[in-house]
């Protein structure tokens, strides 16, 4: 089959330049940052309070992931409880409920030692400062 000059190469350019998006596109100046919404907060982000959200997005995540394990020791039980004595089916369920078990653990584990590191130097997580590096003359 052969292709015509026209659908290879016109046919293309007549699209490209010939959509009204392309053709009437402007370049627009907005302000990133919203004046109200629930966006709002990250763009009041500064160096002062940089420390303060990264602490309690930790917190967050932790929190998450303690949800996420809590859900999959439930899932492993009621996998548990359908099984019906197969024995692969309880095998599966049991190690489900292990991984659930560790992860909790490894998530309180890993709170516990991050607190404890940043209460040697007298910070918490709700107080967490970053320090900024500052030029005199």
């Amino acid at each position: 089959m052969r292709i015509s000059l026209f659908n290879k190469f016109i046919s293309p350019l007549i699209y490209l330049f010939g959509t009204p998006g392309f053709a009437l596109a402007a370049e627009v100046k907005a302000d990133p940052c919203p004046k109200s919404g629930a966006f709002k907060p990250l763009c009041d982000i500064t160096g002062a309070n940089f420390g303060q959200f990264v602490g309690n997005f930790v917190t967050a995540l932790m929190v998450l992931a303690a949800l996420i394990s809590l859900v999959f020791l439930i899932y492993g039980g009621v996998k548990w409880i359908m099984s019906e004595g197969d024995k692969t089916a309880v095998e599966t369920a049991r190690q489900t409920i292990i991984g659930a078990i560790v992860g909790l653990v490894v998530v309180f584990l890993s709170y516990l030692i991050v607190s404890i590191i940043l209460g040697l130097f007298g910070i918490t997580l709700a107080n967490l400062v970053i320090p900024n590096l500052t030029v005199t003359p």
